[in-house]
Order: C-alpha cells, then structure tokens, then sequence
C-alpha cells in the first residue's frame, strides 16, 4: 500500500494511504529560512528543508532529529 502527502497551492495538504486520505492540515514554506511549516493541531511544526531538487524533498525535523525524504510521484 502506497502512503503519500499532496501539497496544494491554497496551503493545504493531504496525507494518503493507498487511495484514501487519512489526514490533511495546513502549511507554509518560511522561503528566507527554508522551513517548512506543517500545523498540527492548533501548532506549526518545522521541518528544515535541507535539500531542495526537481524530483525529491529532504527535510529534518528539528525537534526529533528526524529526517525524512519525498520523491514526486511519477
């Protein structure tokens, strides 16, 4: 089963697993500082981009030391 997260240009996204969202929320991109800013809850979380490319995204997440990669969906 694939797992996927769509960004969509009014700030909102959408989490899925397979066919069937499972979440959505709202986001912004910090351009100057290169964060990305996901809300969860009534909180913004921020994800460091690290690494920006045409195909695939790397973010870490700075409060878990977490690091997380997406690729474009081809």
């Amino acid at each position: 089963m694939n797992t996927g997260i769509e960004f969509k240009t009014d700030s909102s996204y959408n989490i899925y697993s397979g066919e069937k969202v499972k979440d959505s929320g709202r986001y912004y991109v910090d351009s100057a500082s290169r964060i990305l800013y996901i809300k969860e809850d009534s909180v913004y979380e921020p994800l460091k981009i690290k690494k920006l490319t045409d195909s695939t995204i790397e973010f870490f997440l700075m409060t878990d030391s977490f690091a997380l990669k997406l690729r474009k969906k081809q």
